[in-house]
């Protein structure tokens, strides 16, 4: 067998496999999970009201923010009990899908 010193090795499903990667494949964005604390946005929209203030107690199933988009308001609710502790968005902010509104310690 030839030596290639381009192959990486890949394990799929206990298979070990030699592959030559791409460039485009060494140079991507690495995989980095969302902070479990932060509350991130699903769809693009405009922030129409920040219901909940920092320092505020909440509790799961609470609304915290609410976002129109596509001319429907989508109540964005607590996932769990909590305190908010900082808003990163204010009302008639234009967000994206996954920009964090706010945090819960």
């Amino acid at each position: 067998m030839i030596e290639n010193k381009n192959l990486s090795s890949i394990i799929i499903d206990d298979t070990v496999y030699e592959a030559q990667l791409t460039k485009k494949y060494l140079e991507r964005k690495k995989y980095v999970p969302l902070d479990p604390n932060k509350i991130y946005d699903a769809i693009p929209g405009v922030v129409h009201e920040i219901v909940a203030r920092p320092g505020q107690s909440i509790k799961k199933g609470e609304r915290l923010v609410v976002l129109e988009a596509m001319k429907m308001m989508n109540n964005i609710i607590s996932p769990r009990n909590g305190k908010v502790k900082e808003i990163f968005v204010k009302e008639g902010d234009m967000v994206t899908k996954g920009t964090a509104l706010l945090e819960i310690e």
